[in-house]
């Protein structure tokens, strides 16, 4: 079985990579060891439509962490019900490419508000009344 997205061990890398205001030497290696960490983990590769229902990150090195609906088709189908981060890495015009990562272990209310505060996630991201469900 493949190895499963560690929150915790994402989080360092990314903390790293955000704490860099501009693409400098750093910056684009922080970047670098975030995008390794990420490409040794499971996940699925979504290209998709600026305005899928499916793209629930905007903008390009954000992410969010949702949990994935029963109904849930396509290449996201063997997540379903289990909680997963999606993670922006890259756009142009039209599409948004995503890679979806299922965690390691389940999410909770406390891990929630942390994210909320300190990413300052908005709508479609976490929110604490889902997280309890």
């Amino acid at each position: 079985m493949s190895k499963k997205l560690n929150l915790a061990e994402f989080l360092n890398y990314y903390r790293k990579f955000i704490s860099v205001p501009t693409w400098t030497k750093v910056k684009h290696d922080f970047h670098y060891k975030l995008m390794n960490y990420l490409h040794k983990v499971e996940h699925v590769t979504i290209d998709s439509n600026y305005n899928s229902k499916t793209v629930k990150v905007k903008r390009v090195n954000h992410f969010t962490i949702f949990k994935v609906a029963d109904t849930q088709r396509g290449n996201m189908n063997p997540y379903r019900g289990k909680w997963v981060m999606m993670y922006c890495s890259g756009r142009n015009q039209y599409k948004r490419y995503l890679l979806v990562f299922p965690l390691n272990n389940d999410f909770d209310t406390n891990q929630s508000k942390t994210l909320l505060k300190e990413f300052k996630l908005s709508y479609d991201e976490i929110e604490p009344e889902v997280v309890n469900s």
